[in-house]
This record gives C-alpha cells, sequence and structure tokens, in this order.
C-alpha cells in the first residue's frame, strides 16, 4: 500500500530532513524530561516534527551539521487543535461537554478545517495518519510551540525516531509556514469529494449546529427543562432531544402555508396532508427556505 500523498519513503541512514516526524522514544522522552519537562508530562506530545532547514541538517563529510540546535514541533491528535477551536466558537451558555454553536459558526469551523487539511492555516501542520509506518492517528504539529535541542550529542537520537519523512513539495510548505514566507507553495491538494467526506466525519460528533433561532428557542427549553429536572445534569442524548422538538423553519412555513390554504378554503378537507407532503417535498421551495 502506497503512503498517503504528504509523506516519501526514505533511507533510515540518510540525514535528517525538514519535516521528519520522530516518535517519543525512551531517550527522546528523557531528553524531555531533563530540559523541557512540561511537554514531558504532556501525554498528547507522543511525536514531534522536524523544523530544521534541511540544508542546515546534512552531515557533510561525517562532520556535524552547519546549525547548532534542531528545532522540534510538538505532533498532537488532531482533536487537539480541532478543540481549542471550537473552544472559540461555541455557545457558552452550554457546557463544554455539549459544544453546540450557530450554524453559522460552526460554517466558520468546516472552512478552517478545509485550510488546516490543506496546511494553509498558520501556525499549524496537519500530518494524515500513516498507521503502517507507526503513526496512527490523524494529527496536527504545533508550529507555534517549537523547542530548540542540541545537535551535538542527539542528532542521532533524533535520527533513530524517525519514523516519516514529508515530501518534498510538502517540506517547502512547511518551510513556508514556518519562516511565515508570503508565497503559496504549490503543493498537491485534497480531492475535493475527499476532502468533504473527511471534513464531515471529523465534525460529525465534534459539535452541534443550529441555525441562530432554533438556538434562541433551544436556550429557553435548557432553562425549562434545568428548573423541571432540579440537580440533574443534561445529556448530549437529552439535548438531542429538546433539539429534534423545535420545529424547522421549513416545516413552520409549510405549516403555516396550509392553515392559510385550509383558512380560505383552497385545500379539500382530508388533502391537507397530500397538500403539506407536495409543497414540502417541492425542490424549488426547499432551496428559497433557510434552514
Amino acid at each position: 500500500m502506497s503512503l498517503h500523498f504528504t509523506y516519501t519513503e526514505y533511507n533510515p541512514s540518510s540525514d535528517l530532513r525538514q519535516g521528519d516526524i520522530l516518535r517519543r522514544t525512551d531517550k527522546i522522552d528523557d531528553l524531555l524530561k531533563s530540559f523541557y519537562p512540561s511537554y514531558a508530562t504532556n501525554a498528547a506530545n507522543q511525536y514531534f516534527l522536524v523544523l530544521t532547514q534541511s540544508c542546515d541538517l546534512v552531515r557533510r563529510s561525517g562532520t556535524t551539521p552547519d546549525t547548532r540546535y534542531i528545532s522540534l514541533a510538538p505532533v498532537r491528535p488532531l482533536a487537539v487543535a480541532l478543540n481549542r477551536k471550537i473552544e472559540e466558537l461555541v455557545d457558552r451558555a452550554f457546557p463544554p461537554e455539549l459544544p453546540v454553536c450557530s450554524q453559522q459558526n460552526r460554517e466558520r469551523l468546516r472552512s478552517w478545517l478545509e485550510r488546516l487539511l490543506n496546511n494553509n492555516e498558520a501556525s499549524y501542520f496537519y500530518l494524515k495518519k500513516e498507521p503502517t509506518k507507526g503513526f496512527p492517528d490523524d494529527s496536527c504539529a504545533f508550529l507555534a510551540l517549537s523547542i530548540a535541542i542540541k545537535v551535538n550529542p542527539h542528532y542521532q537520537t533524533c535520527l533513530e525516531a524517525r519514523v516519516l519523512a514529508l515530501e518534498a513539495s510538502f517540506q517547502a510548505k512547511l518551510g513556508w509556514l514556518v519562516g511565515q514566507m508570503y508565497s503559496r507553495i504549490g503543493t498537491e491538494d485534497w480531492i475535493p469529494e475527499n476532502m468533504q467526506k473527511e471534513i464531515s466525519e471529523t465534525l460529525k460528533d465534534a459539535v452541534i449546529g443550529i441555525d441562530q433561532r432554533r438556538l434562541r428557542v433551544l436556550k429557553a427549553q435548557i432553562t425549562d427543562w434545568a428548573t423541571n429536572h432540579p440537580g440533574q445534569t443534561l445529556d448530549r442524548e437529552t439535548l438531542t432531544t429538546l433539539i429534534g422538538a423545535i420545529p424547522r423553519r421549513k416545516d413552520e412555513i409549510v405549516d403555516r402555508l396550509i392553515n392559510v390554504l385550509k383558512s380560505n378554503e383552497l385545500v379539500e378537507t382530508g388533502k391537507e396532508l397530500l397538500a403539506r407532503n407536495a409543497i414540502a417535498n417541492d425542490p424549488i421551495i426547499t432551496n428559497l427556505i433557510p434552514e
């Protein structure tokens, strides 16, 4: 099975390169405990991404590289970055375990995730999982949280920890992000259909998005629910039930149309349901009514 287009095969004995992914080995763990204890205690830091330019990491004629330090960015599960963004967009009226936001903010989240997956979002670098190479989770490098370690004596430690290497254009893209350059590097983008499927799957259970009108109704319902259930904690199942009980804009409009038609005797008695279904299922009306 071929690697994801982000990555390329590498010679295990070759020099370190910008974009190499390092797993957290026992030696790297010891290094972190000695110099960056807060990184060592963070269980999310299971991998690191090499940020130093490849040309500075070359060992010419067996000597040490030109650079004295190797910059590494912690690589954490995608969910960590996603949850940070969700915290910015959710409605504070709801508890953190029930992330609810307006549909507008959910679309903002979707756009942010699309930029992230195509590595056009500043301060992050998205890394697709590659289980066959010991990299089991979709992840992000947190570029703003990079650390520096000495080449001597830690170069070999990093080399031994390498599990994946970025393809050349993605190395360039990483360098662009790190250097805050202004020209876009032309890396291969996701196929749009695959991108939308990936985004939908990622957001499926991450956040609940409803339009502003229904959000206002939901807040009132939750207030009533809390009053009628003192001491109880609202869970996701109950929240979903409350949301499902709120009429959609389309349903309210269709019901109102049927009532107007009935009151003006424009719909025969007994045919209200047929008329309602005909209006509700009309594709043009569906497109005209925002949800």
